[in-house]
């Protein structure tokens, strides 16, 4: 068996959301819920959280991309963009984005 140094191995960090995420996260369940209900709106943000498990496990699968400071990265979950970076044991969500917004006009810091 030939070894792949692309191989992505779980690292299982620790999770920390930034309050901004916090306060992304919020506002996504309130426009979903306006828009499309409870239900879904429980859905949508379930989905995110399980991303941002899976993030712990392999913090490496997301990409860097200009524009972003050095050390965070970006994963795409569902209609949304997660900004984070991995600090030693933790993984630190950043924002959570939507996908058609601006991100030149984000705080990411």
């Amino acid at each position: 068996m030939q070894h792949d140094s692309r191989l992505k191995m779980p690292s299982n960090l620790s999770l920390h959301v930034s309050d901004e995420a916090i306060d992304d996260l919020v506002e996504i369940d309130r426009f979903t819920e306006r828009n499309w209900g409870r239900h879904k709106a429980d859905e949508y943000v379930e989905s995110l959280q399980s991303a941002f498990n899976d993030l712990c496990q392999f913090p490496s699968i997301g990409r860097w991309r200009k524009g972003i400071p050095r050390g965070m990265r970006i994963w795409t979950a569902k209609r949304h963009l997660i900004f984070y970076r991995a600090v030693d044991t933790e993984l630190q969500i950043v924002r959570v984005i939507h996908e058609r917004q601006d991100i030149s006009q984000i705080k990411l810091n």
